[in-house]
């Protein structure tokens, strides 16, 4: 069992919880109905029937105990699933499938694996490290915070124009022909200087000392180029230490220096031990490990809930599904997931999802029918989707409140929540299931109840509704005591 502060919990070493062990695994590949149905039985008879997939698409299963735990790994391991395990290298659930993917993240994202791996990393590094790669598609990974963010590109975007790649000792990109464009950043501004055509042998004599990581990265040396970039050749952005609008920008690179870049950024960090994260590098010590100054935040995040339908590549569908609350009875899981059958492929997503992949038209309305018996979200305006709660009373012992009952009726009673607020019930004051940004919180204690406000637009209305509706939470309880 996992103890320590800030651990994440595995499927190995579940997390004490108030409602007992917690266990998160997350597939290394998609699942069947078949898989689905047998691990949400599990769930049912290890632990307390609650299942949950987390906003970065793991799936959770609650209430387990110290003599159970073992009886869920088997389970898994029975219905051949195979769980992902080290540093998450996240990518979309759609990757290589997507069918606005700028670029395919599997090869990169399995680089920087290796990589992490062959040098034994894992074992010095935090245990919430991660690093995403994302391909640019429709199901993006910008709201994702992670140390550090691979992005694929079309081109060279805005906001790292000055930072381009691949490595050069003057920052200078290799044209067709043999010139180079030079782009160096005006000193007076964030934005690139305009570009201009110059020679190979002004390129290479600029002057600009070569850091170690350039010169290991680019393969060159101060003679010239030994690397040229083509308009088809991969592009990679990378962020460093949170989510697409908030973590600084190192520039664009070519696929192998995105991958070296990484693992120079992580070696870093293990090098510092477990507390270590990339967010706490200043951009000097940034500077120093890749060659490159980091620019601010780009203040925009890319991602898209998984809800709706998917266009794939070569002209097939995937379906997609929000758990409500991101919590789901196993039963109805199970029955969902048996009603796919075998010849679907079943993902989970970022944002509490569930994908199906290869849905034709013909199928889609009964899985549709489906997924409303289950009492999942189908539909990107349902308000359960700006709502988040943890377990509650009464399946967890922490909790003060009910609080899946609670959002329901604050669905009831205002289900035109205004766009881009978000709600969250906590039955404590551990707020284990808070989002990420701005928030409006009701959070129960052994003394009452408070709202907490941290930079959502509310109304007064919507407090005041939500005052009413905890203290109606609290009147039943009170009568459920006597």
């Amino acid at each position: 069992m996992s103890g320590r502060r800030g651990a994440c919990p595995t499927l190995l070493e579940p997390m004490q919880t108030g409602d007992g062990l917690l266990a998160r695994l997350t597939p290394v590949a998609g699942l069947s109905g078949r898989q689905l149905a047998g691990l949400a039985r599990a769930a049912a008879r290890f632990g307390n029937g609650i299942v949950e997939i987390t906003a970065r698409g793991s799936l959770q299963v609650r209430g387990l105990t110290a003599e159970s735990t073992g009886g869920l790994a088997a389970a898994v391991d029975a219905l051949g699933i195979a769980v992902r395990s080290g540093l998450p290298v996240e990518t979309s659930p759609l990757a290589g499938l997507d069918g606005e993917e700028v670029g395919d993240p599997r090869e990169l994202a399995c680089a920087i694996r290796e990589g992490v791996e062959a040098q034994g990393l894992m074992e010095r590094l935090g245990p919430k490290v991660s690093v995403t790669v994302d391909g640019g598609g429709v199901l993006g990974l910008g709201g994702i915070v992670a140390d550090v963010k691979l992005e694929a590109v079309d081109g060279i975007s805005e906001e790292a124009a000055p930072y381009v790649a691949p490595l050069c000792p003057a920052g200078h990109l290799p044209l067709e022909g043999g010139d180079w464009l030079a782009s160096e950043p005006s000193p007076n501004t964030s934005h690139a200087a305009p570009i201009s055509s110059i020679s190979k042998e002004e390129a290479g004599t600029s002057g600009r000392p070569i850091s170690p990581l350039e010169g290991e990265m680019s393969g060159r040396t101060e003679g010239g180029a030994k690397r040229r970039l083509t308009p088809e050749r991969s592009l990679w952005l990378i962020r460093v230490g949170g989510s697409s609008s908030t973590a600084r920008v190192l520039g664009q690179f070519t696929e192998p220096d995105a991958a070296k870049a990484a693992i120079r950024i992580l070696q870093t960090l293990a090098a510092r031990g477990p507390a270590a994260r990339a967010r706490d590098l200043s951009d000097a010590e940034l500077a120093a490990i890749t060659g490159r100054e980091p620019s601010p935040a780009a203040g925009r995040t890319a991602s898209c809930l998984p809800v709706g339908r998917f266009a794939l590549a070569g002209g097939r569908q995937a379906r997609g599904f929000a758990l409500a609350y991101g919590q789901i009875d196993s039963g109805a899981l199970a029955r969902f997931a048996e009603n796919i059958g075998e010849t679907r492929e079943i993902r989970l997503a970022p944002g509490r999802g569930l994908l199906i992949l290869g849905v034709s038209d013909e199928e889609d309305e009964a899985l549709l029918a489906g997924a409303a018996q289950a009492g999942l979200v189908a539909d990107g305006a349902d308000p359960r989707l700006a709502i988040a709660a943890c377990a509650g009373r009464p399946a967890c012992a922490s909790a003060h409140l009910a609080t899946k009952r609670l959002a329901d009726r604050l669905v009831a009673r205002r289900p035109d929540l205004p766009p881009g607020l978000h709600v969250h019930f906590s039955g404590c004051a551990k707020q284990c299931a808070r989002p990420a940004g701005p928030v409006v919180t009701l959070l129960g204690g052994a003394d009452g109840h408070r709202i907490v406000n941290d930079g959502a637009p509310v109304s007064r209305d919507l407090e005041a509704l939500l005052e009413e509706l905890a203290d109606e939470d609290h009147a039943s309880m009170q009568g459920q005591m006597r």
